[in-house]
């Protein structure tokens, strides 16, 4: 069963609901496949934003996509799909203290740090309001 397919069904469930309820109508989506061999990236969208990428230098593009009809309006066309090269990152070692995945942590965290521990590192986080 296509996804289309599957919100127009809950959509159609949702119009025996009982005044006031919540009730589905469409939804967007972004979907990626990821080959790190090949470094390509197969996107598609249904209505969706496209996605920001980040190089490694930290520049961000956002792709060129077809935006697609929302999942659920059910109008039957095909979507199109893309294959951006992505820059390939460097993998971080184990007792790095530095990298993307800590970047967005120090970004979405109050305070954060970690510490070396045998085989590996322990990465903690205060997440909530910012002071």
């Amino acid at each position: 069963m296509r996804l289309d397919d599957t919100v127009q069904r809950l959509a159609e469930q949702d119009a025996e609901a009982p005044e006031g309820a919540l009730k589905a109508v469409d939804a967007t989506c972004l979907y990626a496949v990821y080959d790190p061999v090949t470094r390509k990236c197969t996107m598609v969208t249904a209505g969706h934003p496209p996605p920001a990428i980040v190089d490694p230098r930290g520049q961000v593009t956002f792709p060129d996509l077809p935006t697609g009809t929302p999942l659920g309006i059910g109008v039957g066309v095909p979507f199109e799909s893309v294959e951006p090269s992505l820059p390939r990152s460097r993998s971080a070692g184990t007792t790095d203290e530095n990298g993307r995945g800590l970047l967005l942590v120090s970004q979405l965290s109050r305070r954060w740090g970690c510490r070396p521990i045998p085989g590996g590192k322990v990465v903690w986080a205060e997440v909530g309001p910012r002071a």
